[in-house]
């Protein structure tokens, strides 16, 4: 079992979250009498949080204790006899179920320009005032504002985005770029149209539903989540371009 939790708000619970968390979910799998591992994503927010979700998604007018998004409808609770025909609800890499997360740029950079042999360090554009373009803050925000409402089911990051002419789907090279770049992403287009749309003074966003997890597995992955990528991301820009047309 694998649980990603994240807590937001000023509230600190005077214990180990993770730790009451984990005994909590391994319970409660087991009681439903799960047979999978499961990947879970917990938020512990606040009941101003909680009360906009459920207007949101449920049309409550208030707080609640939980408020929960399945990645499966389950017809019958603890039937998981369904589970299996639903290939492009496991991880391909653990057997888990796994969402396809979303990452929008906060910023983005090109970790694969190299030109160390003139004295520079690599990513770093000779000519450029910067290497790291920058995205309009307040397109960041709709495009995040747009994700959870439209894709409640996955999580959805702010992050850097790292560009480069290759394919990632390796272990050593993904972690890399992670300790190099702090690289929430890594694809092969988005920091090129960043760094034109910087010159050119026009404000600009990335948006990347995840495929794979740029590692051992991608080739696989890839296969497996393209279309569930291309459905979330679709959404999410059909919900932007709505509230940008109001």
């Amino acid at each position: 079992m694998s649980l990603y939790l994240e807590e937001e708000g000023e509230i600190t619970l005077p214990f180990e979250t993770k730790e009451v968390a984990d005994l909590v979910v391994e319970a409660a799998l087991e009681y439903e009498g799960c047979p999978y591992e499961a990947e879970i994503n917990l938020l512990l927010t606040t009941d101003d949080e909680i009360h906009r979700m459920n207007e949101e998604f449920r049309q409550i007018d208030r707080a609640t204790d939980v408020l929960s998004f399945p990645m499966l409808e389950y017809e019958t609770p603890g039937d998981f006899s369904f589970v299996e025909e639903e290939a492009e609800a496991f991880n391909p890499e653990s057997g888990e179920l796994m969402l396809g997360d979303i990452v929008i740029s906060s910023d983005a950079l090109q970790h694969d320009f190299d030109v160390t042999g003139l004295g520079y360090k690599k990513s770093v554009i000779p000519g450029m005032e910067t290497s790291v373009f920058t995205a309009d803050t307040e397109l960041v925000e709709m495009a995040k504002e747009a994700c959870e409402i439209v894709n409640p089911e996955i999580q959805c990051f702010v992050g850097r985005v790292v560009t480069g002419d290759q394919f990632i789907s390796d272990n050593g090279t993904k972690a890399a770029l992670v300790k190099d770049y702090d690289g929430y992403c890594a694809e092969m287009e988005g920091a090129s149209m960043a760094q034109v749309a910087t010159l050119n003074k026009i404000p600009f966003v990335i948006i990347r539903a995840i495929s794979d997890k740029a590692d051992n597995s991608a080739p696989v992955a890839y296969e497996t989540f393209e279309e569930q990528a291309i459905v979330h991301t679709v959404k999410l820009l059909a919900a932007m371009f709505l509230k940008m047309s109001k």
